[in-house]
C-alpha cells in the first residue's frame, strides 16, 4: 500500500488541473481494499465450502460481525438468531 499511495498523489481528477485531495485519496484506498477484502474473501468462503461438501456436511454455520452480515449475506447465508447457515 505504501507504493500506491504516493503514485495516487499524481493523478488528476478528470477536467481539472488540481491534484486530488487528501480525502480523495482516503476515499478510494478505502473503497479499494474494501473491494479487494470482499474478492479475498469470497474467494476463501468458496474454499471452505468446497471443503465441506467433500467431506459430506450438510451445512455451515458461523458468527459474524455485523459487517460480516452482509458479505455472507451476499455469498448466500441466512442470518438466523445466533448464526449464519450456509445450507450445502
Amino acid at each position: 500500500m505504501r507504493i500506491v499511495i504516493p503514485l495516487l498523489r499524481h493523478i488528476k481528477k478528470r477536467n481539472e488541473s488540481s491534484l486530488l485531495t487528501q480525502k480523495d485519496l482516503d476515499i478510494f484506498i478505502e473503497m479499494r481494499i474494501c473491494q479487494l477484502w470482499e474478492e479475498g474473501a469470497k474467494e476463501l468462503l468458496s474454499r471452505v465450502v468446497d471443503e465441506a461438501r467433500e467431506k459430506g456436511c450438510g451445512a455451515i454455520q458461523i458468527t459474524a460481525s455485523d459487517m460480516g452480515v452482509l458479505l455472507y449475506s451476499n455469498f448466500g447465508f441466512v442470518k438466523n438468531d445466533n448464526f449464519i447457515q450456509y445450507k450445502l
